[in-house]
């Protein structure tokens, strides 16, 4: 049996060696083993196309899954809990705020952690809409409420990242001296 598969390879080796292609390309490499010629790359005749970081479907069928799930029950009540949570956040933030000024001290490394935590969901949720709207995000039904999303989203982005450049140079700063 091995034998036989060692031979329809040897076979296989002198196919490739005596094709032609065009270009002059040469067959680089065989990825399927049982249906070799159905996935062979050609040098020379196929562009190279570097992979993205983050492959996202464009299918219909994964588009329409995320709209399902962005209107469904279960999504309205996580955000519903993510803005109770994100009020009670902003409401102990300033509390802690009015206590720094009158000399109290008051940790709010946990608050700094959850405002970027709703953040970080807030632009999720907002481009997770954008793509399965696409323009009917700025021009449907509830395109008023898309729009303030949109400009909260913009600044929350910018206040996430001015927070953790702060972040980042207040700990260069601290371990320069």
């Amino acid at each position: 049996e091995r034998q036989v598969e060692g031979e329809r390879f040897a076979q296989l080796d002198v196919q490739l060696s005596e094709c032609s292609t065009p270009h002059g390309a040469t067959p680089a490499r065989i990825k399927s083993r049982e249906q070799p010629w159905s996935n062979l790359v050609l040098l020379g005749t196929e562009r190279y196309r570097p992979q993205p970081f983050l492959v996202i479907p464009n299918s219909q069928r994964f588009r329409q899954y995320l709209k399902s799930t962005l209107e469904s029950k279960m999504f309205d009540m996580v955000c519903a809990c993510m803005i109770i949570g994100n009020s009670i956040t902003i409401s102990y933030a300033t509390n802690s705020s009015v206590q720094d000024a009158l000399g109290q001290i008051t940790n709010t490394e946990l608050v700094e952690v959850l405002e970027v935590v709703f953040a970080v969901f807030y632009i999720s949720e907002l481009i997770l809409r954008l793509y399965v709207y696409r323009c009917f995000f700025f021009l449907g039904s509830n395109w008023n409420w898309n729009w303030l999303d949109l400009v909260l989203g913009i600044l929350a982005a910018y206040d996430t990242v001015w927070y953790i450049h702060s972040q980042a140079s207040g700990e260069a700063a601290a371990t320069s001296n």
